[in-house]
């Protein structure tokens, strides 16, 4: 089953298969819309895991959302894969609600970087604003699980959550652990 819904100009869409859903926002999504698509998600059963995709990338996160949506990803209990492609805030690599993240070839993380999570960005001083760290570096870094070719992204995301979802994990330790 599909459910898709969009706010005019700042699209959210949400899609909900037998075993993970995929929440897609474009980059200009708003805070809200996020939120209305996550709270749709909190009655249905037999979901194992979810797939956050692009919304790191989303305008709103620069500004602290993802850390006001951390409640409502919480309070579904699902293992959570996050998607990295183009300009991502750096709050995705130490976000405890974000089990695993899948960056695209081409992503770039924009910091400042949270240098008591990540002693690297520290050591390289890379914990001022303005700074910013490529997909490939962030995966060898290990802040990343993988970096994928572009256009294999989606697909390698939902592999991962299918993954996840057919075995009871602890949710939102898998990363801090």
């Amino acid at each position: 089953m599909g459910l898709s819904m969009s706010v005019p100009a700042k699209p959210v869409h949400l899609w909900i298969g037998q075993r993970v859903a995929v929440l897609r926002a474009e980059v200009e999504s708003q805070e809200d819309s996020l939120a209305q698509a996550l709270a749709q998600l909190a009655g249905h059963e037999g979901l194992g895991a979810l797939v956050l995709d692009g919304v790191a990338s989303a305008a709103c996160i620069f500004d602290g959302a993802l850390e006001r949506l951390a409640p409502l990803l919480r309070s579904l209990g699902l293992p959570v894969v996050a998607t990295a492609r183009g300009v991502n805030a750096a709050a995705l690599l130490s976000c405890d609600e974000v089990d695993v993240v899948v960056a695209a070839r081409s992503a770039t993380f924009l910091g400042p970087f949270d240098a008591a999570v990540h002693r690297q960005a520290k050591a390289l001083g890379m914990h001022r604003p303005g700074t910013s760290l490529g997909a490939a570096e962030a995966a060898r870094w290990g802040l990343v699980w993988r970096c994928v070719p572009d256009e294999e992204l989606a697909n390698r995301a939902r592999s991962v959550a299918e993954g996840l979802a057919g075995h009871h994990y602890p949710t939102h330790s898998i990363r801090s652990a």
